[in-house]
């Protein structure tokens, strides 16, 4: 049972850590690369009429993943979405515990697990048709982060069945949550 809670904690828990690898997943998909097609205007009207230090080349202010335009307002949209989701993976912790006192881990647990599945669905399905559902990235990095720190809570009462072990078992947990972040590079590779 320890195994797959730690296996469950490197997983599922706090993935928005590993936000760099998961920001260029997400442009490759394109996601609120809509925002970068006016951009391509001013960059042509830029190249043309480059006048000294200040004026950008068409490279500098936007370059392409997997065939799909990257700009900054498309950096600020999905850093937006990563901080909802990250503020919530930290802001929830003392609802959380108070709602484990009342209801118990197992609830607590299937209730995170699920938001965490329906994150990754609606991180895919926004990817079908990134130009008109880029906005569900907010929704769905809202429910990762709270399914992940879901999963991690129930997970901190599984020390307490090892009697001696209990500190050995308690930062094992805490580092699969910390190790996390590794997740999507993994994924990536």
């Amino acid at each position: 049972m320890a195994c797959t809670a730690v296996v469950e904690n490197l997983l599922f828990s706090a993935v928005l850590l590993g936000w760099g690898s998961l920001l260029i997943m997400l442009k490759s998909e394109g996601f609120y690369s809509y925002l970068c097609h006016h951009t391509e205007d001013l960059n042509s009207e830029n190249s043309t009429n480059s006048s000294g230090p200040g004026s950008e080349t068409q490279d500098e202010a936007m370059s392409k993943i997997n065939g799909r335009p990257t700009c900054k307002e498309q950096d600020e949209m999905l850093n937006l979405a990563f901080t909802v989701g990250s503020f919530l993976l930290s802001a929830i912790t003392l609802p959380l515990g108070i709602i484990m006192d009342k209801y118990g881990p197992r609830k607590l647990r299937l209730l995170g697990s699920a938001c965490f599945a329906v994150s990754c669905l609606m991180i895919a399905h926004g990817a079908s048709n990134p130009d008109s559902l880029s906005v569900l990235i907010f929704i769905a990095l809202a429910l990762n982060g709270f399914g992940g720190m879901c999963m991690t809570f129930t997970s901190l009462t599984l020390p307490n069945m090892f009697g001696d072990l209990r500190s050995t078992f308690i930062a094992l947990m805490i580092g699969s949550y910390a190790s996390s972040a590794v997740t999507f590079p993994g994924i990536k590779v």
